[in-house]
């Protein structure tokens, strides 16, 4: 289950196609399903009542919110730090693999995993950056944590 705050359920499809990723045969079989977030709609216990009925009555087993940035949009002055532990400690008692997309304000420069303190919560952290190298622009993929084994 992809959760999109930030963007249309179109745009992610033709970006996942474009690089190979086949999502609309996931769609049609079922093993994928996307849902456009309106924010504002959803409190932030909302949202997660949303998200437990489908973890508790269709079995999934993989939550993505993409992305915090949009999540925090509906918290609407509330903690982001606490209602992310509460919904991500659920999901991780049930089993369930949750991808956290993050964006951070700086494109290069010095690296900051979160600008809101909860890369606690995660066993694995995936960064992708745009570094500068002989005055190109270049895209770097690291793991700068993986709680379980090694790198």
């Amino acid at each position: 289950m992809i959760y999109l705050f930030d963007e249309a359920r179109d745009t992610l499809l033709q970006r996942c196609e474009g690089v190979g990723i086949p999502v609309r045969s996931m769609l049609a079989k079922g093993t994928l399903d996307v849902v456009e977030v309106e924010a504002m709609r959803y409190s932030p216990d909302e949202f997660a009542h949303l998200v437990r009925d489908e973890v508790e009555r269709n079995g999934v087993r993989i939550v993505t919110v993409d992305s915090v940035t949009g999540y925090r949009v509906g918290l609407r002055g509330e903690d982001l730090v606490t209602h992310l532990h509460a919904l991500c400690r659920y999901l991780q008692n049930m089993g369930v693999t949750v991808i956290l997309v993050n964006e951070v304000n700086a494109v290069t420069g010095d690296f900051v995993v979160t600008e809101s303190g909860f890369s606690y919560l995660a066993d694995n952290v995936v960064f992708l950056r745009y570094p500068g190298m002989n005055g190109e622009m270049r895209k770097a993929i690291g793991i700068l944590k993986k709680r379980t084994s090694d790198f």
